[in-house]
């Protein structure tokens, strides 16, 4: 019966000390999203600059002002999905 008490004993200091360190830090997973929200929101701006340059060259014959148009245009856009991809890798992150 001792031993009973003791392997309970032990099975529950362990999962005691096991159970908080498999969850992820705050900061872990903030630079997770962060980094995922980054490259969406680049992602973004860069097809938007290029479909802005190609509208620009063929409305106007020159690729610039559409270039710059078209990039403010996809930040723009890819600022308010930078937050949604931020919030679920963060989630994501937290609950896995």
């Amino acid at each position: 019966m001792q031993t009973l008490y003791k392997a309970v004993a032990a099975a529950a200091l362990v999962a005691m000390i096991a159970g908080p360190a498999s969850a992820k830090s705050n900061a872990y997973c903030a630079a997770q999203a962060r980094q995922a929200a980054n490259s969406a929101a680049a992602g973004n701006t860069v097809v938007g600059a290029g479909l802005g340059c190609l509208l620009g060259a063929v409305i106007a014959g020159r690729c610039g002002t559409g270039l710059a148009v078209g990039g403010v245009t996809g930040f723009a856009i890819g600022s308010s999905q930078w937050h949604r991809v931020y919030n679920n890798v963060y989630w994501r992150c937290k609950h896995s």
